[in-house]
């Protein structure tokens, strides 16, 4: 079990958890080193290859003296240097999540991105300038903010997607701003990040510099809650369907865990989260469709839609009333087709994800009471061969069937 340092790394843990998908939020990793085993960030968020890790800086009450705590944050800068050293090592890094304990993996070592979290109740004195820019000059985005600025996030970020693609934009912009006007970055008394979350939202998800005006930078929330309001609402109804998705990462995941399923079901679990809420949004009627679909005697669906980031296919097949072994052999030929489809006509060349689920004709009250889960990767298929030289496109058709997903941050 994790022995937090403090009291204030606990609540932080704990907000970050109840907050967003909890598979993903490990408190701190454990890297053996020929000096002993040493504790690698205070908080991580891993998702496939996005690693965003955490470092706290906690004042005690008893520390009157601002300027040399907030001196302290060169020293969590040096120390985000050294967890970004070790996650790309080949060294073993086990991330701890409760009483979970998970290996990372190192070949997916790819994004990664650093928080200073400060956590104090008094008020600090700004932050040294130049102190900042090294910050903002580091081989990787590394953002400073206070832990209530962390909390006002969440109010507009509640995975790990939307929070990557936050940090890495915010990143870009704070840069170009800095040099016009730092004082609005370095005073960490004055809840910037909540302008900049407005500022962001109300553009879409966008920080375009020709806009901002330093004047009215104080009224960026107010003008986004204000003037988004019907917006809002409409999103924040549409995403409540998307919670679906979430329940879904969970069953998968928690069939990994459960060594019901081979370690791929993991993988199966990543290509769905890497989804960011809207996106989940756009293609949580499929699912739901799909769960009532095979509620009904006989009754079967199927679709595919393609993930931005990783550019696989996730094939969803749901099917009433089959035994076992039938079903998982007509789910595996459905998303075999798929994957040929997509070979045949758009020259193809990585995975397709299986996700099936099979309802008995016996009433269990349950979504489902079958998963079957698969990836068929590109090589798997000879090419050469006359069988697929001779495939005939228009009889998969069905299977390559899909309607392209528009992802927008606000309805229409």
């Amino acid at each position: 079990m994790k022995k937090f340092a403090n009291k204030s790394e606990k609540l932080f843990a704990r907000l970050c958890e109840k907050q967003f998908l909890k598979h993903y939020i490990f408190y701190k990793g454990c890297c053996e080193t020929s000096n002993g085993e040493i504790e690698v960030g205070d908080l991580i968020f891993w998702l496939r290859d996005i690693l965003i890790v955490v470092e706290l800086l906690w004042r005690e009450k008893k520390d009157k003296n601002t300027k040399s705590f907030v001196k302290r944050i060169g020293e969590k800068r040096k120390q985000l240097k050294k967890d970004r050293k070790y996650f790309e090592s080949e060294k073993e890094i086990y991330l701890l999540n409760g009483n979970e304990q998970i290996k990372y993996w190192n070949n997916a070592f790819h994004i990664f991105h650093g928080i200073i979290v400060i956590d104090s109740k008094i008020e600090l004195d700004k932050l040294d300038h130049q102190q900042y820019k090294k910050t903002l000059n580091e081989d990787f985005p590394i953002a400073i903010m206070r832990k209530n600025d962390f909390q006002d996030l969440f109010e507009e970020i509640d995975t790990v997607p939307d929070l990557y693609y936050y940090l890495f934009d915010r990143y870009k912009f704070v840069k170009k701003l800095f040099n016009m006007n730092s004082h609005i970055f370095r005073d960490l008394n004055i809840n910037t990040e909540k302008e900049l979350i407005g500022y962001y939202k109300y553009n879409e998800n966008n920080f375009p510099l020709e806009n901002w005006d330093f004047k009215k930078f104080k009224k960026y929330w107010k003008e986004y809650k204000s003037n988004y309001k019907n917006k809002i609402i409409k999103r924040n109804l549409e995403n409540r369907k998307s919670y679906k998705i979430d329940k879904l990462i969970y069953q998968i995941r928690n069939i990994h865990e459960e060594g019901k399923n081979d370690k791929d079901s993991i993988k199966h679990a990543w290509q769905l989260s890497l989804f960011t809420r809207r996106g989940r949004a756009q293609f949580a009627d499929k699912i739901l469709s799909g769960f009532e679909r095979i509620h009904q005697k006989n009754k079967k669906r199927f679709f595919s839609i393609q993930n931005p980031v990783s550019e696989c296919w996730l094939f969803f097949y749901f099917k009433n009333s089959m035994n076992s072994e039938k079903f998982q052999d007509i789910a595996y030929k459905e998303a075999q087709n798929k994957l040929i489809f997509e070979m045949k006509k758009n020259k193809f060349e990585h995975s397709v994800f299986l996700y099936s689920f099979r309802k008995s004709s016996i009433d269990t009250g349950r979504d489902f009471d079958e998963i079957y889960l698969d990836i068929l990767d590109a090589d798997m298929i000879d090419t050469n061969s006359d069988s697929f030289k001779n495939v005939n496109l228009e009889e998969l058709d069905k299977c390559g069937y899909y309607e392209p997903m528009e992802i927008k941050e606000f309805p229409d």
